[in-house]
């Protein structure tokens, strides 16, 4: 999360004092066109830069573009000392490194976050994003559903969550928690990442190439070639010229994700699997043919990166 709930900041009050005071000053000492042009002056650096930079380093980071969004945490966290800004560069820092898998740095800058920061939860769901590890993410998402239920309803954990329900193949808790992750879906790029993990889990081959296609467009190259792999297997196909281009994904998470689907290859969805998904399937379909699933303009949000790109 970048930004706070509750109560103002205590940096922007002191940014926002700061600037009243040099118009009433130089108002009074000068003249009021001097004031606001001294007021605007100091505003547009301190007040409009850090809140246009903070608005595009969620897109920045589900991008992948780690260095313009740690470069703006760290202007930001200069200007606004006060703030939560000290701690979101450790966040950015731990995205970017659990995005080419170096979990043990990753780790370090999570231990700087103090423990009720929010964005541990989101940070923990990364990591077993880029570790692969269902097994351990599906203990800690039922320890989370007993002991934090707020947290467990936060969209970084719905879509791990469903991701873990795919990858186990959990069709029963894959549908509950679809519907609650559509819910959440602020943009229409979300609602086809919730849609792609249903179709390639389920085994359809056409709707997930249509959704790689025209709903998801910029998803990198090798996450395509991944969830395409992933709906083959699970159609009963072995899907060897897709793990096969894997290996020579330039993404080294992506690269592993490809090595466990080639030495644990995901069985076909059974029947009785496939008609659990059915009718929402055939939902997505007709929002697909109907365009509804296709992006309004770029960008993806963070906590949907960890169903889609691996």
């Amino acid at each position: 999360s970048f930004a706070r709930k509750g109560r103002q900041p205590r940096g922007w009050i002191v940014v926002h004092g700061v600037v009243l005071s040099v118009l009433a000053i130089g108002s009074l000492a000068v003249s009021v066109e001097f004031g606001g042009q001294l007021a605007g002056a100091i505003w547009g650096p301190t007040v409009l830069v850090p809140v246009l930079r903070a608005r595009q380093i969620p897109q920045w980071l589900a991008g992948r573009r780690f260095s313009r969004a740690r470069v703006a945490a760290q202007v930001i966290r200069w200007l606004h000392p006060a703030d939560n800004w000290q701690f979101q560069v450790h966040v950015v820092a731990a995205l970017q490194a659990l995005d080419r898998g170096d979990v043990e740095t990753a780790n370090g800058h999570m231990h700087a976050l103090p423990p009720e920061h929010p964005a541990r939860v989101s940070l923990i769901a990364q990591r077993f994003r880029a570790t692969g590890d269902y097994v351990s993410a599906r203990d800690w998402l039922e320890q989370q559903e007993r002991s934090n239920p707020k947290a467990f309803n936060t969209p970084s954990v719905i879509a791990l969550d469903v991701r873990v329900a795919g990858e186990m193949g959990d069709f029963s808790r894959l549908m509950s928690r679809l519907g609650l992750g559509l819910k959440s879906a602020a943009t229409r790029t979300e609602r086809a990442s919730y849609a792609l993990v249903a179709s390639a889990f389920s085994g359809d081959v056409d709707l997930t190439h249509e959704l790689l296609l025209r709903a998801l467009p910029d998803l990198p190259d090798d996450a395509k070639t991944f969830w395409r792999a992933t709906a083959a297997q699970r159609s009963g196909r072995a899907a060897n010229e897709e793990l096969a281009a894997l290996e020579y994904s330039s993404h080294p998470v992506t690269r592993a994700a490809g090595q466990r689907r080639k030495e644990n290859p995901l069985e076909a969805a059974s029947e009785e699997q496939t008609d659990k998904v059915a009718p929402f399937l055939a939902s997505l379909r007709g929002e697909q043919e109907s365009g509804s699933l296709e992006p309004l303009k770029k960008g993806r949000s963070v906590a949907t990166w960890t169903l889609t790109v691996v």
